[in-house]
């Protein structure tokens, strides 16, 4: 068994690309908020002019145009950033099952499920939840969870790495 929500959590290489990503939406929406600011001041500006005066449609003009191009720039930086992440996940998704694969291989273990170690606390729904619909409601000493974590992250596995017993149920 793997809880693969854990082994994300522990992964330095995935949490580091997410943070990148995370900070290059922050800089995105302050970003955005400061076009915002200027969208508003043109916006003032047309309050100097005359509705039908030439320098109104014109001004009025360009705030449309400005605020149209800062909706098309957000959506296509916001889904660039999307994108980035949807592929950042399966990437190391696929990391993650090339080694449980190996680890299975290396043990005689012909199947590996997925879990989920989140304890239910009953003031949270959503965990009691995901509690309930557990598909796996005992196991002992089956969890792989720590090893495969200590394969995705080489430079942590020399320090917490445990020695694997073949002929044991799962080495711990």
């Amino acid at each position: 068994m793997i809880d693969i929500g854990e082994v994300f959590k522990q992964h330095a290489q995935f949490n580091k690309q997410l943070a990148g990503l995370k900070d290059e939406m922050k800089n995105l929406e302050s970003f955005y908020q400061g076009e915002q600011r200027r969208v508003a001041q043109k916006r003032d500006e047309l309050s100097t002019y005359n509705p039908g005066s030439v320098q109104y449609k014109k001004l009025e003009e360009e705030t449309a145009r400005m605020v149209s191009d800062l909706q098309v720039e957000m959506a296509l930086k916001q889904k660039n950033i999307a994108e980035a992440e949807a592929k950042l996940y399966f990437n190391t998704y696929n990391e993650i099952t090339q080694h449980v694969a190996e680890f299975a291989e290396r043990y005689g273990i012909s199947l590996v499920l997925r879990h989920n170690n989140v304890q239910m606390d009953p003031q949270k729904r959503d965990t009691v939840m995901q509690g309930v619909n557990r598909p796996i409601v005992y196991q002992q000493k089956l969890d792989i969870t720590d090893e495969i974590i200590s394969m995705v992250n080489p430079a942590t596995a020399s320090q917490s790495q445990r020695p694997a017993q073949p002929g044991r149920s799962v080495p711990k």
